[in-house]
């Protein structure tokens, strides 16, 4: 993957529209990145790793059209973390997943989130 795209100061007029292109360029790869790395997910993790990587994605997807690339950035490298964590640990389905936080989400509401997922998903 890029390493990613920080915003430099500029006076050039069209800076902006070639920074909106990078990021789109950077989400598409990233995507693509994400579909063609599951078969590296060991087999029981496969399942958390959909629902963590849909997730990311969702946020990368929502911050490249605010053009926050702040978060963007943050977000990316964040995933580039928790996508070795989850290739090198075979049992790491056994705690919820790592959502998104969402913005004025309390920590409580955070967690109550990430472990109904992961109840809804081993009542099935």
């Amino acid at each position: 993957m890029k390493p990613p795209l920080y915003l430099a100061r500029t006076r050039d007029p069209g800076a902006l529209e070639h920074i909106m292109e990078n990021l789109k360029n950077q989400l598409e790869q990233i995507g693509a990145e994400m579909s063609a790395r599951r078969h590296l997910i060991p087999q029981q993790n496969r399942r958390k790793y959909d629902i963590e990587a849909k997730d990311y994605f969702e946020n990368l997807s929502s911050a490249a059209e605010k053009n926050d690339i702040s978060r963007f950035n943050d977000l990316a490298e964040y995933w580039q973390r928790r996508n070795l964590w989850l290739t090198t640990q075979p049992h790491c389905y056994l705690i919820p997943p790592s959502l998104v936080r969402k913005k004025g989400e309390t920590k409580e509401q955070y967690m109550d989130r990430c472990y109904n997922i992961y109840w809804k998903e081993h009542q099935q």
